[in-house]
């Protein structure tokens, strides 16, 4: 019977290889996805994703799990929203002076137009009206509802219906 012999350099690939796998692999382990700050932003993450968990079938079931009430805190995010959105319109919020707003939390992000963006694509047209919407004090519409992430997961997950142009809570079945 013969033994092979491996040179050094044979054996230093293989091993370095097997090293940048397992780095690699710790990498992606240990980062893995961030973590949910607050209630609202793990509600979004378990259940903004259209599939249907019972931990999100009723603004009930979003109560208990997360701790929130769901009716309240879209209300509370589109209120902050119009009247940020107002503040913009009538030049009482600069670009600065919006980043600081939202930094501090007094103020909601809203659907504006970028650089670049053209007014008169589709797209542009949607974050227009939805803007306008919002400056003008509008009720809450399926089109704001769908920029404001927890009003979003609460209609995907089935929490949250629009009747009549407004939001009604899914009642919990027995």
């Amino acid at each position: 019977m013969t033994q092979k012999t491996y040179s050094k350099s044979a054996l230093i690939l293989p091993i370095a290889v097997t090293a940048l796998m397992v780095a690699v692999v710790a990498v992606v382990v240990l980062s893995g996805p961030t973590k949910p700050k607050t209630p609202v932003e793990a509600f979004i993450a378990m259940c903004g994703d259209g599939v249907k968990h019972a931990d999100c079938a009723s603004v009930e079931d979003i109560q208990k799990t997360f701790g929130f009430d769901l009716t309240e805190e879209i209300k509370t995010i589109h209120t902050k929203m119009k009247k940020t959105a107002q503040d913009i319109a009538q030049g009482r919020l600069s670009d600065d002076a919006y980043e600081a707003c939202l930094t501090s939390g007094e103020c909601a992000r809203v659907p504006m137009l970028g650089t670049g963006d053209s007014p008169d694509s589709p797209e542009g047209k949607t974050i227009s009206r939805v803007f306008w919407q919002l400056a003008d004090g509008k009720r809450l519409s399926p089109e704001v509802c769908a920029v404001i992430p927890a009003c979003a997961a609460g209609l995907k997950s089935g929490a949250i219906e629009f009747l009549k142009n407004k939001i009604v809570p899914r009642v919990k079945k027995s």
